[in-house]
């Protein structure tokens, strides 16, 4: 089951630690009970709502079960159902199910949240978990374009657990923009490309130096095959970020893809320089490869 977990410590350290002692039991009817005496101790705790959104987002996802009349293809366990002659009639599967109503309940309860903690990064980052891995992409989208937004207001003092400011807030907010965004290129698909590109032409409009804005264009335009572009954009991130053997050994593969041989070796070759064991092999397999393709 996917769960979202946002394990908070606030200012009454007992309603959390009970919370999640019934958390951990599954104890969903003493979960709901406590969370309404915890809201009513403490209306105004952040974590309240955290704990809220935590106990519907844990619900969100059932277990429904299959009967079919093939066997499952899909290498998920499975249990074969024989008639009264022992002969296999069907199978036994199951697979995860979104409980709609339930979802939107705990999207409900983190707005509440997001909208009287602004500030509160967790609340956020939350949210957009719960939509990636619910496929709702629209809340994905305008969830980290409100974070990245709202975080100019409040000058990037984003607050995480125990209501501490978070040193280099804006860092902590790109790096967790940035987990998000790996896990949306997983996705293939056009949409979710789309929401990429989105969010680090919006990075750049607030950091026109942003490291990770950069390397994702130039990876949206590897992934299209478009490999001038992703130079163009490979290379504004060397001007910045000098020295680093991501962005040297992905220029030395568009270079190669382009049959530019000399360049691609210059740039796996200075990648080497500046990566760790790993990297030095990859590099290596990368100019073998370069030295074959030459000799065609």
């Amino acid at each position: 089951m996917h769960t979202v977990v946002l394990r908070t410590h606030g200012y009454a350290q007992q309603f959390q630690d009970a919370f999640y002692e019934q958390w951990g039991h599954q104890d969903t009817t003493g979960m709901l009970s406590f969370l309404n005496q915890w809201k009513k101790a403490e209306p105004y705790n952040p974590d309240v709502y955290v704990g809220f959104f935590n106990y519907y987002a844990i619900q969100t996802f059932e277990e429904e079960t299959l009967f079919l009349t093939e066997m499952p293809q899909d290498g998920g366990e499975y249990l074969e159902v024989r008639d009264s002659l022992n002969n296999v009639s069907g199978y036994l599967s199951s697979q995860m199910v979104i409980n709609d109503s339930i979802l939107n309940i705990a999207f409900d309860w983190v707005d509440q949240g997001i909208a009287r903690f602004p500030d509160r990064l967790d609340l956020r980052m939350g949210k957009v978990y719960l939509a990636v891995e619910t496929d709702r992409m629209d809340l994905v989208r305008s969830g980290l374009q409100s974070a990245i937004l709202s975080g100019d207001s409040i000058h990037h003092e984003w607050k995480w657990m125990r209501e501490e400011v978070l040193d280099s807030g804006q860092y902590f907010l790109y790096s967790s923009v940035q987990g998000h965004l790996y896990e949306l290129f997983e996705k293939q698909d056009s949409i979710a490309d789309d929401i990429i590109l989105g969010i680090s032409q919006l990075m750049l409009q607030q950091d026109d130096q942003q490291y990770f804005a950069m390397t994702n264009i130039a990876t949206l335009f590897m992934i299209k095959k478009q490999f001038t572009l992703a130079i163009d954009w490979l290379k504004k991130a060397d001007k910045i970020y000098e020295k680093d053997p991501i962005i040297l050994s992905n220029l030395g593969y568009c270079y190669g893809e382009l049959q530019e041989w000399k360049k691609a070796r210059r740039c796996y070759e200075e990648a080497m320089k500046w990566s760790d064991a790993a990297g030095r092999e990859y590099c290596q397999r990368q100019l073998d490869g370069l030295l074959e393709q030459e000799r065609k």
